[in-house]
């Protein structure tokens, strides 16, 4: 009996059980490209994503950026002080540090980064699902409109991934 190797975060096995990465159709519309994607098709699959309405890209960025923008300002702020301060304040700063980080890191990681793993998963599959809908590939987002199918999967012409796209949910 063979062991099958696990599915990656991001990825996600065909109908024939290959592992495959999925495309995320969100980072694709958040950077304004459609070059794997149709736009209509994107954007009809980001608002179905997003409840209803398309968000605005400036918005999502400006928020990445005022985030970067407050680590810098908190960096700067330290710098700052050790500049002020000298070298009492970098020892205190080191001192703080040692004590601090093995306590910090693993409380971010629990608060953070697995709820924001879980939730990226669970995007990829209704965006997968979402895909599908629209006759897209996930993986490759090539049109599945009239492809040839294979024990009833439509098998994507452009990547050779095999899908079973429910009929009674195609839009196009």
């Amino acid at each position: 009996m063979t062991r099958e190797a696990p599915v990656r975060l991001g990825t996600i096995r065909d109908d024939r059980g290959r592992s495959v990465a999925l495309l995320d159709p969100m980072a694709d519309w958040a950077a304004g490209r459609h070059d794997r994607i149709r736009k209509e098709v994107l954007d009809s699959i980001i608002r179905e994503l997003s409840g209803g309405h398309l968000p605005s890209r400036r918005l999502i960025v400006g928020g990445a950026i005022a985030v970067a923008g407050m680590i810098l300002l908190a960096a700067a702020a330290i710098g700052l002080d050790i500049y002020h301060e000298g070298a009492a304040a970098a020892a205190d700063l080191r001192r703080s540090l040692f004590i601090t980080v093995p306590a910090v890191v693993p409380m971010l990681i629990a608060a953070i980064v697995v709820p924001v793993l879980a939730a990226r998963r669970k995007r990829l599959a209704a965006a997968r699902d979402a895909l599908l809908r629209h006759s897209t590939c996930p993986h490759c987002g090539y049109d599945l409109s009239g492809a040839r199918s294979d024990g009833g999967a439509a098998v994507c012409p452009e990547c050779g991934c095999a899908w079973r796209i429910p009929a009674r949910h195609m839009l196009s």
